[in-house]
């Protein structure tokens, strides 16, 4: 692979030399390409820094936008799925006994704001620990 890159690298410096519009012309059609990968993967890295916090567990109830997840520890954590149900970023139906990961921040008062709420089959030792 490294020799491919050398071996461009020379064929376009030679081709600068002899025609140097030529090296623009061929070095502006793969950058929309390269912008595009580029932007796909820094929406991935902002979305998992934007969501931090995931803890997981089995939903004992849920009112309205508001769900109370019993954790793995045995405490239970109230959740506001709002966000997540706006934007879509939720498993569909949470009820009562699902086992879900929910990923967000949790607020000053206590409450966790899910900005995703995903479904999972189970909680076993293959599942991740909270972040």
């Amino acid at each position: 692979m490294l020799m491919r890159g050398w071996s461009a690298l020379v064929a376009m410096v030679m081709l600068a030399a002899a025609a140097p519009g030529a090296v623009q012309a061929q070095a502006a059609s793969p950058a929309p390409a390269q912008a595009a990968a580029r932007a796909a993967f820094l929406q991935t890295v902002n979305a998992h820094a934007i969501l931090p916090h995931a803890e997981y567990g089995t939903i004992e109830s849920v009112s309205g936008t508001q769900l109370a997840l019993l954790l793995r520890s045995g405490k239970t954590l109230t959740v506001d799925a709002s966000q997540a149900i706006a934007s879509g970023q939720y498993s569909a139906p949470l009820f009562v006994g699902k086992v879900v990961v929910v990923e967000g921040s949790p607020r000053a008062n206590g409450v966790f704001a899910a900005q995703r709420v995903s479904r999972l089959t189970s909680l076993d030792a293959q599942t991740p620990a909270d972040r």
